[in-house]
This record gives C-alpha cells, structure tokens and sequence, in this order.
C-alpha cells in the first residue's frame, strides 16, 4: 500500500467546517476516517471520494450516532442530523479538497494526478455540489424562518399576556384607589361595611383593609383570621413599601412579603395612599388572590411551551413555572449568558460543557422578553420560550432532506465510479502496454497494438506507433555512439590516473602547506607539510576551523580574505599571519588563494599555497630594532626620537596642548671612563638609562642623544603652567639621578668589585606649544639652556628663556 500517497491527502481529510468545534470524538473519526480511506485506496483500487463516502456508511455515521448519543448524551434527533450532516459534509468536503489539489497540481505542475479520477470527481461534483447548495439556501431560510416564528410568536404572545395583567392589575387598584379616596371623609366605622362589600364583590381580594398613619389596621374585611384572632389593631408600619407608598403618595403594587395575618404565607397587595392635605393619613392596602393570573398563564405556557416568571421590585419570584425558581426567592439563573438580540428580544444560553455540539447549545438556549407591570412598574413579567420544541420540528424536517442527497450523493458517486473506469480503460491498456515498450524495441522484439474506436484514443495510439518506429532507428544510432563514447572514456580515465598520481607526489613532497577551506574557513584539505611545519597531526585539522590555528589579533585579516575570494572570485595573495604550532608558539605565515568554482562558475571553495616567514619576520624585527634602538640601552635613538618629536608637535598644535623637551648631560661621567674604563661606563649609562625611564609616564619618550647626552619628551601637558609642570618632572629627574651608583664589575667571584660613583645631569628645559619651530630649532634651545645649566655649576636645571614659546 502507498501510504505516502494516503498521507500527502490527510490534510485535506482535515479541511472540514464539519468539526469546526474540534472534540476528542472528533479527533478519534477523523484518525479512523484516515486509515480507512487508506486501506480501501490501497486494496481495493478505490478512489478517494467513494472511498470516503463508504467509510461514512459503514464506520463513520455508526460512530457519531455513539459519540453523540450513548457519550455525549444528544438527543436522538440532533445526533441523526449531525451524522447525516457529517457524513455528507465529509464526502462533499473531501470531493471538494480533491478537485482543489487536482487544480492546483495541474496548474503548477507540481504533482500526477490520474484521468480517471478527473472525470470521477467532475461527474461527482456536477451531481452533488447544486443539490447540496440548493440545500443549504434552503435550510438558512428554514432557520431563519423558525428563528422568526419563535420571536414574533413570544412577542405576541407578551402583548397579550402584559394586557391581560395590566388590565386585571388595574381594576385592582382603581377599586382600592376609590376607598382611598373614601376614607378621607368617612370614618373607620363607616369605611368597615363598604371595605365588605369590595372584599365580598371580588373574588381577586383575599383581604382588604384600612391602615391609619402609623400603619396600624382601623377597619378590615374580614375582621377575624382563619384562626379566630381579631384582624383589627395590628400593626404593618414594617412592611418595606409603606417608605415608598408615603414618598409617592400614589397607588403601587406591593413587592410579595410574609403574611402576617392567618397562616403565615406570601402575599402581595394592591395599596392606595389616603391623602388629607397633601399629607399621607394611611393607606388602603388589597391582599390579591393571584388564581386567576396564574390560571391564564398556565394556559398559555401549556399550549405555547413558554415559560413564566413573575417578579416584584425587589426581583423576588411572584409566580413562575419555572421547577427550580421558588416563590419569594430572588430569580437566578444557573451559570450562563444572556445575549442582547434587539430592542425587545434576549437570548439565554446556559453554560454547558466544552465539547458540546452547537446544535445541542442552541437547543438548551431560550428566547426572553422582560416586561415592567404597573404604572410604576412595580413588578416585571419574563416570558421565555425554549427553542428545543421548534428544534425538533426544524431536525425532522433536515434529517429526512439530509438522508435523502446521502443516498443521492452515495448512488452519484458509485455511477461515477463506473463511467470514469470506462473512461479510461483503454488509456490504462495503452500505458501497461508501453511499460515495456522501450526494452522490446531495443531487442528488436515484435508486438501487436491495442485497437480502440474512440478517435483520440485512435490518434494516440497511431503517434506512439511513429514514437515506436523513430525509437527503433535512435537505438541502432545509439548503439555505435555508446561503443565510441566507451572507447574514449576509457582512454581519458587512464590519462586522469596518471595525472593524479603526478599531482599526489607534488602535493606530499612540497615543503609548502598545501590546502583548501570552504566558505566558512573549514579545512577540507592540508598537504602533510603541515605536520612537518606545524606539528600538527592532520587529523586534528581537517574539519576544523582556521580559528582553532590562527592567531586571534591575525585572525580578521584572514577571514577578510576568505570573504573577498567568495564574494569576489578573484584571487588572494600576500596575506601574513601568524599560526600556532604544536609546542603552543606562534609561527609567521604568508599565503596565497585561489577560488574554486563550480561547473556553474559559482565559487564553492578556496586553495591555498602558504609559506612559513618566520625567520624573515624575526631578521625584520631584529634590523628595526637596530635602525630606531641604541644598542647599549635600548632606548630611542636620534632617528626615532625625531620621528616622535615631529608626532608630539602635530599634537599641540592640534590639541592647543603644552609639551616639553629636555636636554641632560652627565657631570663627572668622564672620570669615570678614565678611571674604572669603558665597560664600568656602558654600566652607567644602562642605570641612568633605567632611572630616566622610571622617572616619566609611559607616554613619554626617554632617548639616547649620543655619548653621555639624554633627551626626554614629555606630551599632553595641558594648556596651563607648563613649566611647574615640566619643571617637577625635571626635578625627579635631576634628584633621581644624584642618587649614589652601585655598578657592579667582573663575572666571577675573584674579579668581582662594586663601584660607587656619585653622578649628576645638568638639564636643559624647553617648554612649547603650537609652534612655528622646527625640530632643529626646539632641540638648539634645549641644548643652549642645558649648557646654561652646566656654567650654573652642574646638577641644576634651566628653562630657554623663550620658554614657554608660543607662536
């Protein structure tokens, strides 16, 4: 089995609106749709889309009626349309994928796809999509015309019940409004008979009765309770509406209480404010019987589904249908969202588990209007109607339409199954028969040519005859091309075996590192000069990176080189560095590189010849040393001091900075020489030469001038007092040197002798700054005051008179 092929088609599998809410149980029909729809595609020759829809039959449809009704608890209705649904969604779904893959593959060219299964799912669309969207067109208008019904029918039905309420309500308070009005002229005693007569004339009144300003009954109907206790006397000033009754001074409907009267039990009330004076003098309160309310709304919630609540201002229940809503309890709901539709109209949706389906949601929801009774809209009435009775009806309808386009879609699909495998059964003849074709024409075999009657297969089986014929002729032309082309292949391959050989031998005996690195400067190759060179073992540097051997501070100099061979393709010669050897020392290299390119003439790599310079470098270093050092003490010669001094005046005049030079000579050095000889005097200059050195800042230049003549330069001396500057570095040195010289001669233990000789330095000082002099000017004026300084008597410092000289 192919499974390759199976698996390149999973994600269109997937592509479905038909598990938008993706459950566990999902996930489970989809794994099983996949390796179903595999096995049938592999074994049984099947294509995809029939293959699917036999799934959804057989294994498929079973499983969601599982799913959805034995796990997740649906009703039988909504699971049987949402696995019809499903079924039919997965067949249309992978009939649409197929042909999108097909079209794009065909358009880019990026995968086969089979003519049979072209005309299979072509005549399979044809047949199912237009049912399918006439369909869903159809059921969108049956929704919406059920979501209608519900809304106009709970509207209706709203007016007519807050009518009903409003009317009955109203006489109500219209009868107790006119005792209110009695009892601001009669009596108690005269307002008990007609207080009789309006509890007596109406069925609706349990009791009615007249409560003076302290809330205290003065008259009542009837006068007794059911438990023989006298009604007169008592006193309601408690009850949370008197507050509200005194402020408004007008007729309202109580919020339902306890009653205090008989058999305690809730109650609610009709009250009218008697007013004398624009002052509240008590009120009139009716207890109502609310059976004949309630009595309505059972009708109307038996007949239509709905629900009732009926609320005081507080938002405690009155009356309700509701199983889990209880009388003087507030109203609430269980967990859930109430979603604004219109002006009138609210949705309710409980909170049900995340994997429910949406047509199970829709089912729990109801539809709610909440409207305020009295004229002070004292209580609010809730009228809501469960959606799941007009689901059931709307499901009726969809499963029968559903399990009629499956039958069509799957009786379509086995139709198409048949028509496409006639299609293109001579096609696939015509193509077992040329598997073979090119190794029978090239052994000169004869064959017999399928026959067919449709045109296009005619004309395709005449050109692969004239294929055929053309094949047979190239073969014999081919034939002697192939000996020839053997012939010379084997004459170049030893001419390459010996050309090889010559450069293995050039390549092991060069005393020069051969190499070659990839464009992330990895040794791909080295020559076994760099063991010989380097110490290196080669393993240890093939597949490794330049940085492991070159020096750090060297090391961008090579890379700059790799980068512009790659980048450049040209060549790379006279790079210097340094290279660690084996013993951790650094050896000097100069090297040169090549690109190497591709048959494309893209650079893919670089070779390299390098040379070890090390001696070279060394003698280099060693005559520079000579050429701007003295020998005797390593200092500064005249030429380097020229070279710094010229720096030194480049900066003051840049930075407007002050610098200094001085001129020293030795006092008493030429007794020295003349009494302990020459070599006790190259000891001298060698200590003088160290003291001067400790004496000044690192960024000072100490040199020999010649003989026993030393010159300091000191930079960077600010742009203030440059001579207390100049002149306590002086002083160091002036005091630094008449310190005693211990200068040790002889190398062995019998002609080993200290000298002490006490030396000073008569020093010359010139301070300058952006000058117009020149070297030769500034070293005369240090040279004329250090003169100054010897005729001054030796061991002392003078500045140039000039000093400090500003130009």
């Amino acid at each position: 089995m192919d499974w390759a092929a199976v698996l390149r088609w999973v994600p269109l599998l997937l592509w479905s609106p038909t598990f938008s809410g993706i459950t566990p149980y999902a996930i489970v029909i989809m794994t099983i749709e996949v390796v179903a729809v595999g096995l049938l595609m592999g074994r049984k020759n099947i294509g995809m889309v029939l293959a699917d829809a036999i799934y959804w039959l057989v294994i498929g449809m079973p499983l969601v009626y599982v799913f959805y009704h034995g796990v997740m608890d649906a009703s039988v209705g909504s699971t049987t349309i949402t696995m019809t649904k499903q079924a039919v969604n997965g067949v249309a779904n992978t009939l649409l994928a197929r042909l999108l893959y097909s079209g794009y593959a065909l358009g880019t060219g990026s995968a086969k796809i089979a003519y049979r299964d072209l005309i299979y799912n072509l005549l399979s669309f044809f047949a199912l999509y237009p049912a399918l969207i006439l369909l869903m067109v159809s059921s969108h208008d049956e929704f919406k015309k059920t979501d209608l019904q519900i809304r106009n029918d709970l509207v209706h039905e709203t007016q007519l019940v807050r009518h009903r309420i409003d009317v009955w309500s109203h006489n109500r308070i219209n009868e107790i409004s006119h005792l209110a009005a009695l009892a601001t002229t009669l009596t108690p005693a005269q307002m008990q008979p007609r207080l009789v007569q309006s509890h007596r004339s109406d069925i609706n009144f349990l009791r009615v009765g007249l409560l003076d300003s302290t809330s205290t009954t003065t008259a009542y109907s009837p006068q007794v309770d059911e438990l023989g206790r006298s009604n007169i006397g008592k006193n309601f000033a408690d009850r949370p509406f008197i507050p509200r009754l005194k402020e408004s001074l007008k007729p309202m409907l109580s919020e339902v209480v306890l009653g205090q009267i008989g058999v305690p039990k809730p109650i609610v009330a009709v009250l009218a404010p008697v007013v004398k004076a624009n002052e509240f003098n008590g009120h009139v309160a009716g207890v109502l019987s609310l059976n004949e309310i309630e009595q309505f709304l059972e009708k109307n919630a038996q007949s239509k589904t709905m629900l009732y609540t009926l609320l005081d201002t507080n938002g405690n229940v009155i009356l309700t249908n509701h199983k889990d809503q209880q009388v003087m309890q507030p109203f609430a709901r269980s967990n859930g969202s109430l979603h604004r539709l219109d002006d009138t109209i609210s949705q309710w949706a409980p909170k049900l588990p995340p994997n429910t389906p949406s047509s199970e949601r829709w089912k729990a929801s109801s539809y709610l209007v909440d409207s305020p009774i009295g004229g002070l809209s004292e209580w609010r009435l809730i009228l809501e109607q469960p959606v799941a009775p007009f689901q059931k009806m709307l499901y009726a309808r969809y499963t029968s339409v559903l399990a009629l386009l499956f039958i069509l879609l799957f009786t379509s699909l086995v139709l198409a199954e048949f028509l496409s495998r006639i299609a293109v059964a001579r096609v696939e003849q015509l193509t077992l028969f040329t598997k073979s074709l090119p190794e029978e024409l090239s052994k000169g075999a004869e064959h017999v040519w399928p026959q067919s009657n449709v045109t296009e297969h005619h004309q395709l089986i005449e050109r692969f005859k004239d294929m055929a014929a053309s094949l047979s002729r190239q073969f014999s032309a081919n034939k002697e091309l192939t000996t020839s082309l053997e012939n010379r292949v084997a004459e170049r391959t030893e001419k390459l075996i010996a050309s090889e050989e010559k450069f293995r031998l050039l390549v092991n005996n060069s005393h020069d590192i051969i190499y070659t690195l990839n464009e992330d400067g990895i040794f791909t190759f080295v020559s076994p000069a760099w063991t010989s060179l380097l110490g290196h073992p080669l393993e240890e540097v093939a597949g490794h990176s330049i940085s492991k051997f070159v020096h750090p501070e060297d090391l961008s100099i090579c890379t700059a080189a790799l980068s512009g061979l790659f980048s450049t393709g040209q060549l790379q010669t006279n790079i210097e560095y340094r290279v660690r050897h084996a013993d951790k020392s650094w050896r000097w290299h100069i090297s040169s590189a090549v690109p190497i390119k591709d048959e494309a003439g893209m650079v893919i790599g670089a070779e390299g010849i390098a040379k070890d310079i090390t001696v070279q470098k060394e003698l280099e270093d060693a005559v520079r040393q000579l050429a701007f050092h003295d020998a005797l003490t390593n200092l500064p010669n005249r030429r380097l001091l020229t070279d710094r001094l010229g720096q030194v005046m480049a900066a003051s005049r840049r930075t407007t900075s002050y610098a200094a030079l001085m001129f020293l000579d030795l006092d008493n050095f030429k007794t020295l020489n003349d009494t302990h000889g020459h070599d006790v005097g190259d000891l001298l200059l060698m200590e003088v030469a160290k003291r001067l050195t400790d004496s000044v800042r690192e960024m000072d230049t100490v040199a020999r001038f010649g003989g026993d003549e030393f010159v300091v330069l000191l930079g960077d001396l600010g742009d203030t007092e440059p001579d207390a500057k100049a002149g306590v570095v002086a002083e160091k040195i002036r005091t630094t040197l008449a310190q005693p010289f211990l200068l040790t001669v002889g190398q062995t233990a019998a002609t080993h002798k200290v000298v002490k000789h006490y030396c000073s330095a008569s020093i010359g000082v010139v301070v300058f700054m952006n000058h117009d002099l020149s070297q030769e000017e500034v070293l005369k004026r240090a040279d004329d005051a250090m003169y100054q300084a010897k005729e001054a008597g030796r061991n002392s410092i003078r500045f140039h008179k000039g000093s400090p000289a500003r130009a």
